[in-house]
């Protein structure tokens, strides 16, 4: 569980979905757009939206007006759940996969403050 503040004019991740964790979400204050393939749709305080583990269908949150938007996510990361970015190339494999992100063929990115895989 996460209590995630959206500061104005950002996004609380890239569009993504999870292959093995179920996830919902409680707009507790503020407004925020949810972003899924079908566009926008705006939460408002009191508003929630949950989704199913395997469904390809990548959200995010983001914030379009001048003001914080406070929101409650709820859900689990089981070791066999990998997170899919809909709109880059990239992967956050599963626990079983000692890379953090990788590209979607499996290459992994570099981490900086490491050289190598």
């Amino acid at each position: 569980m996460n209590l995630l503040r959206v500061p104005p004019r950002t996004w609380s991740s890239q569009r993504h979905w999870h292959t093995a964790g179920d996830e919902f979400v409680y707009v507790v204050s503020g407004e925020v757009a949810l972003v899924t393939d079908e566009g926008a749709e705006i939460l408002r305080a009191g508003d929630a939206a949950g989704f199913k583990a395997g469904e390809k269908n990548g959200h995010c949150m983001q914030t379009r007006s001048d003001s914080d938007a406070m929101v409650l996510e709820i859900g689990a990361r089981p070791p066999s759940d990998a997170v899919h970015y809909s709109d880059i190339d990239m992967i956050s494999p599963s626990d079983e996969t000692p890379a953090i992100y990788t590209r979607r063929d499996g290459t992994p990115y570099i981490n900086s403050k490491h050289r190598g895989p």
